[in-house]
């Protein structure tokens, strides 16, 4: 999917801050990155376990914080 973002008057600077932000935030930055060089599959499998217990962890923060404002 493209990414476009409206330009405000003659200045397309927050616009292109805003394009940064966006992109950043869904981690398109980080993939580009990743993809410039080979990745060994033992270096891919260990990056996306981490990831996947990270997001776990993430999740089990987020039910507990919820939890605790329940019980407020």
């Amino acid at each position: 999917s493209g990414r476009s973002i409206g330009i405000m008057g003659n200045s397309p600077l927050p616009a292109y801050s805003r394009l940064n932000t966006l992109l950043n935030n869904d981690g398109i930055r980080q993939e580009l990155r990743r993809k410039r060089k080979y990745e060994k599959p033992t270096k891919k499998r260990i990056r996306l376990s981490v990831q996947r217990a990270s997001k776990r962890f993430d999740a089990l923060v987020q039910q507990k914080m919820a939890l605790v404002d329940k019980m407020r």
